[in-house]
């Protein structure tokens, strides 16, 4: 007999037997539920781990045509750039060369010098982290850098204002012993970027010469005997010694300045920007009178002519781009600073093309070659003016002889009750307390000394290393070392039949009252 409290018990299990066998209880229903799935996995995984992206699909097997491919999409964008840069190191410890050349050559190649990014852009992009670790990389390989390689590599640092002491002397080691083997092109342009970039004059060995020791130390020797200083003095000469190779004639420069000769048959690619960028280049490092030889004719006039001549007329000159810019500005600067082959130069470009050109000077040429944009230097040199309520400094002022009808050059800051230009280098230093400006800048400075300027260089370098108080107090210091010369100008005073007015001339419900002909009084 059962008692009856059990009873309950026995209906329950009853009913859940009875459950059982209505549902689709089976073996293989078991069997598949006791599987471990991907979804019950990553329930159970640490975030550190969760963090970690890996393939979602199968990794390509040819990795590096990928990353070429896939470079080549991004072309246009700095940004992509970089964000494929950093999926690649992603993928390997040790990135290929010739990739990682590909890479920072296509990132020079969106900041050229027909592009529209400013100078304050390209400093911004020198900050970023990703972008030091490609030059980083780029650094470990530079033993790998071919001729091929090595042009590219310096317009890409000329176009970025990236001028890095521990990759450019191996780039311009390669130039240097490759020269034979370029076209002129590739030398006429090689050439342009050592301008740009102030490096391979004709200056003393130290304002030439990169050092990679760290900040604060002594050049180094190596167990070889080699230093960490490297000159690359006189470099330009020898791009245009290997210009001046191919170049034929019995009779080079008649007594009276006639022009002979001419180039070989062979360098027919040349195009007038060739000829232009290679003169400008001398005029930048003031080798005007440049020749191979006392008996070798100078260079700089024949380049003149041979751009001159490639031009047909004066409508293409006015489609010649940078032809323009180089032209005018070695015809300038050689009538400004006197060289003893003025005469030869000025003889070298025909006059239509001079007058041309000082007549479209300011609307085209001068506007199309200024950097747009603004300047981080310059910026916090502006904020460090208005702190000390300086307020006679002109920004972005243009300079020149009294009777110039234009100007050519601009300085940062132009102080005119002083005399004083204020010009800003933003280029990295070649070594620990080694600074040097552009060739741009270099050029500047000579001609504005000639103008009767004071010229005064604010570098990266050191303006980087100090505070706002130190920055304020360099200021006061170099303001002070040049006493006034004359007043500050003040603005004409206003008529005092016109200062009722002033204020109504930015109303709109209020009519101006007049007190000149035809009415003597008026007031409505």
């Amino acid at each position: 007999m059962l008692s009856t409290r059990h009873a309950p018990s026995r209906r329950v299990c009853v009913s859940c037997l009875r459950s059982h066998r209505r549902s689709n209880f089976t073996i293989a229903r078991v069997a598949s539920q006791t599987v471990v799935t991907q979804k019950h996995l990553d329930a159970r995984q640490p975030q550190s781990i969760k963090r970690i992206k890996p393939f979602q699909g199968v990794p390509p097997s040819d990795l590096k045509g990928h990353m070429f491919d896939h470079l080549q999409k991004v072309h246009g964008n700095p940004r992509s750039i970089l964000k494929v840069y950093r999926e690649y190191i992603k993928t390997t410890d040790h990135p290929d060369p010739i990739w990682l050349i590909r890479c920072f050559c296509q990132l020079g190649n969106v900041f050229g010098f027909n592009s529209f990014w400013s100078t304050k852009d390209k400093q911004i992009l020198q900050k970023i982290p990703i972008f030091k670790y490609l030059v980083f990389d780029l650094i470990e390989v530079k033993d790998q850098i071919l001729p091929r390689h090595a042009p590219r590599l310096l317009y890409a640092m000329s176009a970025l204002e990236y001028r890095s002491r521990h990759l450019l002397p191996t780039v311009l080691g390669v130039i240097e012993n490759s020269l034979g083997s370029y076209r002129l092109a590739t030398l006429a342009h090689v050439a342009a970027c050592l301008a740009h970039l102030g490096v391979g004059g004709e200056d003393s060995d130290e304002a030439n010469s990169f050092d990679d020791s760290k900040k604060g130390e002594t050049a180094s020797v190596s167990s070889k005997g080699e230093s960490s200083r490297r000159s690359c003095r006189g470099l330009v000469g020898r791009i245009m010694r290997e210009v001046q190779k191919r170049y034929t004639g019995t009779q080079m420069i008649s007594r009276d300045g006639d022009l002979l000769g001419d180039f070989v048959q062979e360098d027919e690619e040349a195009t007038p920007f060739c000829w232009a960028a290679l003169a400008h280049s001398l005029v930048v490092f003031n080798m005007y009178d440049w020749s191979s030889s006392e008996n070798a004719p100078r260079l700089l006039p024949v380049l003149l002519r041979r751009a001159c001549e490639a031009v047909e007329s004066v409508e293409d000159l006015d489609n010649a781009g940078w032809v323009q810019y180089y032209l005018y500005l070695s015809l300038y600067c050689a009538d400004v600073e006197k060289p003893g082959s003025e005469e030869l130069i000025k003889r070298a470009i025909p006059l239509p093309f001079q007058e041309r050109l000082h007549l479209n000077w300011l609307k085209g040429p001068l506007l199309h070659a200024q950097p747009q944009g603004s300047e981080r230097l310059q910026m916090e040199f502006g904020e460090s003016l208005e702190r000390l309520r300086v307020s006679n400094a002109l920004l972005n002022c243009s300079a020149g002889r009294p009777w110039d009808e234009q100007h050519c050059f601009f300085a940062g800051y132009l102080i005119q009750s002083k005399d004083l230009a204020i010009l800003f280098n933003h280029q990295m230093a070649l070594g620990p307390g080694s600074e040097l400006t552009s060739g741009a800048d270099q050029l500047k400075a000579r001609i504005l000394r000639k103008f009767g300027l004071n010229v005064v260089t604010v570098h990266k370098g050191i303006w980087d290393g100090l505070d706002d108080d130190r920055r304020d107090a360099l200021v006061t210091r170099m303001l002070a070392a040049f006493p006034t010369l004359r007043p500050q100008q003040d603005r004409p005073a206003e008529k005092a039949e016109f200062r009722a007015d002033k204020e109504n001339l930015h109303r709109r419900k209020f009519n101006v009252r007049f007190q000149k002909w035809p009415i003597q009084v008026l007031q409505v």
